[in-house]
């Protein structure tokens, strides 16, 4: 694999990270917080989380965490305190910084429960002192939704083990993914290809996330042919992987 190749899957695999990034004002377009890592993974007991302001004005954020699970191909958030952000609430200085820990309460997993665990971090920047509050309440500038995972250390290797299917009709086929591993499936960038080697695009960038027991549905748009029998390419947590895929129409 060449350099240029590398650094497009780890550019790809940050991105992707990225998913549930909202401007919810139009000076959030101006805003000057930026968050890494885009993917957090706690194996021990914490993690950090850097916040960095990049304008010469202070700014206040808040870190709230939640448990991440799928349900009916839905994704489900809950408030939880399993892992606490300290602090919750954070000033950052003109062009400063500052770090947020990760601290995991729940060690279930480390002693022979679920390998791996799902959260989401939400990142609100609020607004500065000096701005008005709105009648409704709090003004968030800027939202970053970043996913968490919890790992037991014994499961670091595990992989997600996934199926393929596509059916229903014309504007509302869909591609199901369900994952019977241990580890969530991060996808990116599908490609179906047919027996004759036909490649077909039904994805450029991140299609979203499969967590372990559960299915997904993802939207296949625009004059895709489906083969009965054929091969699905995509980028499975940021490396090329190639899986069968079936239409549901096969009756296989």
């Amino acid at each position: 694999m060449s350099i240029t190749d590398a650094r497009r899957r780890r550019a790809l695999h940050a991105v992707a990270g990225l998913i549930g990034l909202l401007a919810v004002t139009p000076a959030a377009q101006a805003s000057g917080l930026q968050v890494s890592p885009v993917l957090v993974t706690i194996t021990e007991r914490s993690a950090i989380l850097k916040l960095s302001n990049v304008t010469t004005d202070a700014m206040r954020a808040q870190v709230r965490v939640f448990r991440w699970d799928q349900v009916e191909g839905t994704d489900r958030l809950r408030p939880t305190d399993d892992v606490l952000a300290s602090p919750p609430m954070i000033d950052v200085g003109g062009n400063g910084r500052q770090i947020v820990r990760l601290v995991r309460r729940d060690m279930t997993s480390a002693q022979g429960g679920p390998c791996e665990t799902a959260y989401r971090l939400r990142v609100d920047e609020l607004p500065a002192p000096k701005m008005r509050p709105s009648k409704s309440g709090l003004d968030f500038r800027m939202s970053y939704s970043i996913p968490l995972f919890v790992t037991a250390a014994r499961c670091r290797k595990d992989q997600p083990r996934l199926s393929w299917r596509i059916g229903g009709e014309g504007a509302s086929r869909t591609l199901t993914v369900a994952n019977g591993g241990s580890r969530h499936a991060q996808l990116a960038a599908a490609t179906i290809i047919g027996r004759g080697g036909q490649r077909q695009p039904i994805s450029q960038g991140l299609m979203g996330y499969v967590l372990p027991g559960s299915s997904m549905h993802f939207p296949v748009r625009g004059n895709v042919q489906i083969p009965a029998e054929g091969m699905i390419e995509v980028m499975i947590n940021g490396q090329k992987a190639s899986w069968p895929v079936r239409s549901a129409a096969s009756g296989q």
